[in-house]
């Protein structure tokens, strides 16, 4: 591909996440519910007029892949709340936060896999197997056990947090530990699949992997401006960046969602344990 093309693919690539995960981030009133829908709508039916014409194809695909996006984050914000209403909760306890968490990721991934599976896009491009099973797994692992007990570690530094652990020894953390991996495991599995995982593989045939990873890393951590419990936006979102194309290069590496999924949830066991022991 020409330098040219590669450059007008990747603005197009990124204006599209940028329209998709930071536009769609807000549900404040009626004008973001009209560009969501109008948004939805528009990728649609543009991916399907490109589908239907044979030197548009890729880009019909692209625009495809972007609705999935745009349509699954809708699916779950309508209906992520199921688990709530099921078990009467709500996020003011650890166990309610757990089950939000849960409640908005099935949706999504179940919407992402339906409207994968009718465009005839097979699993394996979204790095939905098994890969290098053993590694992936012994890396994602690593990470998961390792920056949870670094979690608890840097936890106890915090007067709260200390003070929650002598009051009620060791119990207190048991007693959050399932919880801190059902959200961390569920935020873990549906962002890998929607950042990367639905886009990675895709937009390396369209600009190469090393483009590839850079942009879905940059509309991942633009994603996370959303985030209110950074308190240096910039640095931040650096980190995300950076955190995001490892978890690329991993996916790759080990041709499996696995083991970015556990690296992933460890990153949010850093701050999830923290939260989840204030709240006790």
């Amino acid at each position: 591909m020409k330098d040219s093309n590669r450059l007008i693919w990747s603005l197009s690539i990124l204006l599209l996440g940028l329209s998709v995960f930071l536009m769609q981030m807000t549900f404040a009133n009626r004008l973001h519910y009209g560009y969501r829908f109008g948004l939805i709508v528009l990728l649609l039916v543009a991916s399907l007029f490109l589908l239907h014409r044979t030197t548009s194809i890729r880009a019909g695909k692209l625009l495809y892949l972007y609705f999935v996006a745009a349509a699954s984050v809708m699916v779950a914000h309508l209906t992520g709340h199921w688990g709530l209403l099921i078990f009467g909760l709500d996020t003011s306890s650890y166990i309610g936060f757990a089950v939000a968490k849960f409640s908005e990721s099935l949706p999504l991934v179940v919407s992402i896999l339906i409207l994968t599976r009718i465009a005839g896009i097979s699993t394996g491009s979204l790095y939905l197997n098994k890969g290098e099973l053993r590694s992936g797994l012994l890396t994602g692992l690593a990470f998961l056990v390792g920056l949870s007990l670094l979690a608890i570690v840097m936890g106890g530094m915090n007067p709260l947090f200390q003070d929650k652990l002598n009051n009620a020894e060791i119990g207190n953390l048991a007693r959050i530990l399932p919880w801190a991996l059902l959200f961390s495991i569920s935020n873990g599995f549906m962002e890998e699949l929607l950042f990367r995982g639905l886009f990675l593989k895709h937009l390396e045939s369209i600009v190469g992997f090393r483009l590839s990873n850079i942009l879905t890393a940059a509309i991942f951590a633009v994603a996370h401006l959303q985030v209110t419990y950074a308190t240096h936006t910039i640095g931040f979102l650096i980190v995300v960046f950076v955190f995001g194309l490892v978890l690329g290069n991993i996916m790759k590496k080990t041709n499996s969602i696995i083991a970015p999924t556990l690296i992933h949830a460890g990153a949010d066991m850093m701050m999830i344990i923290p939260l989840f022991m204030a709240l006790m």
